[in-house]
């Protein structure tokens, strides 16, 4: 859990960053973020079969160029939130699905309160390790400056706005 307070204004783009994953199968690796309002993206299921992940640091985000791999390893890099089927649940205190597929869900939230990264390992016989923990990144819209010089008066049941005309 990362309990996010004091942000000021709601998110506009949300990252996720994975350090020192490491997994003798990764396939074996559900991932799923809920944010504090409960919406959830599973960020990986059923990813790099037959191969493994060791020390990598992966970032999650909606606008990188590819997905993690369906086959093979796994390596260092940015992808986007990578689903492949079959979907499994995950056990309670994890929220049940369907689960959305990408980081927009965030989109226009407030991000103050607890994000939780729920991981399973849907197999036996094997090993895994997030040595490094996880990182959230947030991005706000940008807030339009004031325009400068802008004066508002009342008139009658009126307001009047004035400003420079050289701005």
């Amino acid at each position: 859990v990362i309990n996010i307070a004091g942000f000021n204004g709601l998110a506009d783009k949300v990252t996720i960053t994975l350090t020192n994953l490491s997994h003798t199968h990764v396939a074996d690796i559900q991932m799923l973020l809920v944010g504090p309002q409960g919406q959830s993206v599973l960020l990986m299921s059923d990813v790099g079969l037959f191969g493994g992940v060791t020390n990598a640091i992966i970032k999650f985000d909606d606008d990188a160029t590819n997905s993690l791999p369906q086959l093979g390893g796994v390596v260092s890099g940015t992808y986007k939130p990578t689903d492949y089927p079959p979907t499994v649940g995950f056990y309670p205190p994890a929220p049940a699905g369907p689960y959305g597929s990408s980081l927009s869900v965030f989109r226009g939230t407030d991000p103050n309160g607890d994000w939780k990264l729920f991981i399973l390992d849907d197999q036996g016989n094997d090993v895994g390790s997030l040595a490094g923990g996880w990182r959230i990144t947030f991005e706000s819209p940008p807030i339009a400056p004031p325009l400068p010089g802008l004066a508002m008066r009342p008139l009658g049941n009126s307001l009047v706005f004035t400003w420079p005309l050289d701005r």
